[in-house]
């Protein structure tokens, strides 16, 4: 069997297998438990009433549609259709494949809270299918954390994104790793929320101290038809229709909660000082659901222009149209709209991106002094030049080395000097010229050529630096200006015929001549910031030069041609006036 999260747990015929082998005592015996909420190990399950042949054909049929979103790796709906079908009727199949379904999402708690469930509930697990689920454990372990939260008041109720999770004092409470938003609440006392931190193995331990209410009303609470259902004012159960009590001034989100699908969207009431706010809500069929997972977790989510909470938000709506707002200070807001049919069951999740005009990210990164060190490779696509373009050339290859120095502000606009050294070398075998004797007829012949080009780069840059791609991974747009204090280097050998003769080998000459040039440089780079001070880069540049003399060969440089005495080349050019070259390379960058 492979591995547990990588393909389909067990097969349909497994499940069926299940529902027709599985007595009412077994039954009884592989009874539902209640999700573990913290690490210690969870009690024994109670035993369930037997259950009836319409519960088995429900959780077969909610089953096989599970089966159906499964395969099209639709997880969260999937998620959806394999919990009911193990409330109606609980088996390994819908266990394992729901366990499955969290871990795909990265619910890693309620995920590893499942495949607990499923060891305790079905002991008798093949050998193969323990193996399998145990080492999902020991994984889901490493991505899984808990939360203690001590309070000197008892009985105030926790919630861990949006969901219940007890009351206090509670044991330590299992969250996957990462960022969460957990909230405290207790009448009469003015409730806390804050968001933590939580890597996986840590057990994070947080002390609240709850305040009595300074200023406070009282919201009263009916349902319009008389019926009750459970109270939730700011995502928290607080009692049954009809309800009353303290709470702090200001705006609050309330609705209701009924049996099965009958609830109400979340509505807004404001409390004022002494007063009391009375709220009348209706029931109705809510038969969607949604789940909203924002990023940064704490971000404020809205529902049809109600806020309904920071952070994750999962809850029930009816069919139709909705408007969903993200907000978070620093952030560009997003607003979704989505039509939810009939029975839905949607998931969004919602990126926000800094925005690079909020004050905020200008007083967090404050002006600075950086340094950078990039070497990079360049590949000359246009060299040019009479002899350079003749022959048997090979590609030009070279290297750049080259620090910036500058100062970036806080917008990430940068300006800065640039100074380094840039090497070019090409060598050209079997070029076709010929060499003139002093006095003689010019003798024909081939040369060969190492050529080089060499020197001092200066100049200046501006750039703009900004964490588009993530907040570990800038962007940086660099367009740079100045000169190439360059020296053209050609050593050159060859041998030619004299009129009527026999080839003659020619000694190694070499000339060397200043060619100044001015250079523009566009740069894109992305960058890895390891450290608040450090950053690794890697890019490419495209360079332009443009020489304000020509790279010729020195005619007067003479050689000798055997017997035929002393001879000079033709006075060609070495390298083009403009050169085209990419730069790749890397990057180191510190800032001060």
């Amino acid at each position: 069997m492979g591995g547990v999260a990588r393909g389909r747990f067990v097969s349909f015929v497994g499940f069926l297998t299940t529902l027709a082998v599985v007595t009412p005592a077994a039954a009884q015996r592989h009874a539902k438990p209640a999700p573990a909420p913290s690490p210690a190990p969870a009690a024994a399950p109670a035993a369930p009433a037997p259950a009836s042949d319409a519960k088995k054909e429900e959780a077969k049929s909610r089953f096989e549609r599970g089966m159906t979103l499964f395969d099209k790796k639709v997880w969260d709906a999937a998620l959806v259709e394999f919990l009911e079908s193990r409330a109606a009727f609980p088996t390994r199949s819908n266990t394992q494949n729901a366990a499955i379904c969290l871990r795909n999402l990265n619910r890693f708690d309620e995920a590893l809270d499942m495949f607990e469930a499923l060891v305790k509930e079905f002991p008798t697990l093949s050998p193969t299918d323990r193996s399998a689920v145990e080492k999902e454990i020991a994984e889901l372990l490493q991505l899984v954390g808990a939360i203690e939260i001590r309070s000197p008041e008892s009985g105030a109720l926790i919630t861990i994104d949006g969901r219940e999770r007890g009351t206090t004092p509670a044991p330590p409470l299992r969250v996957a790793a990462g960022t969460h938003v957990f909230r405290v609440y207790k009448e009469g006392f003015a409730p806390v929320e804050k968001r933590v931190e939580v890597a996986g193995k840590q057990s994070l331990v947080v002390d609240v101290k709850l305040e009595t209410l300074a200023q406070s009303g009282r919201l009263s609470v009916t349902e319009d038809g008389g019926k009750g259902a459970e109270v939730l004012v700011d995502n928290v159960v607080v009692g049954k229709t009809p309800w009353q009590g303290l709470v702090a001034t200001g705006e609050h989100v309330v609705f209701l909660r009924g049996e099965g699908n009958l609830g109400t969207q979340p509505a807004n009431a404001t409390v004022r000082i002494n007063q009391v706010t009375p709220i009348v809500l209706a029931l109705e069929p809510l038969d969607c659901s949604l789940r909203v997972e924002p990023t940064p977790s704490g971000a404020s989510v809205a529902v049809d222009g109600v806020v309904v909470g920071n952070g994750l938000w999962d809850g029930r709506l009816r069919k139709g149209r909705h408007k969903i707002e993200i907000a978070q200070n620093g952030f560009l807001p997003q607003l979704r709209t989505l039509d939810l049919a009939p029975a839905a069951r949607d998931r969004i999740a919602v990126q926000l991106e800094r925005d690079p005009d909020s004050p905020l990210w200008q007083a967090q990164k404050k002006p600075r002094i950086f340094v950078e060190l990039a070497p990079s490779f360049p590949l000359a696509l246009l060299v040019g030049g009479e002899v350079s373009d003749s022959g048997s050339a090979s590609f030009p290859l070279g290297i750049v080395g080259r620090a910036h120095i500058g100062y970036e502000l806080p917008a990430g606009i940068g300006f800065g000097l640039d100074a380094g050294y840039l090497y070019l070398a090409r060598d050209v075998d079997g070029r076709d010229t010929v060499i003139r004797p002093v006095g003689k007829p010019e003798a024909p012949g081939t040369a060969s050529d190492k050529l080089s080009l060499k020197g001092l780069l200066v100049g200046a840059a501006a750039h703009l630096h900004r964490n588009t791609l993530g907040e570990k991974m800038p962007l940086l747009l660099r367009i740079g200006v100045g000169a190439f204090l360059a020296n053209a280097t050609d050593r050159r050998s060859g041998e030619f015929t004299p009129a009527g003769g026999t080839p003659l080998a020619v000694e190694t000459a070499k000339t060397s001549t200043d060619v100044p040039h001015l250079y523009v440089a566009p740069e894109v780079r992305v960058g890895y910031r390891v450290s608040d001070r450090l950053e690794l880069s890697a890019g490419i540049e495209v360079m332009v030069l443009v020489a304000l003399k020509e790279a010729r060969w020195d005619r007067d440089r003479g050689v000798v041609l055997g017997n035929q005495g002393l001879a000079g080349y033709d006075n060609q050019t070495l390298f083009g006036s403009t050169l085209l070259l990419v730069n790749p390379g890397v990057g180191a960058r510190f800032d001060f």
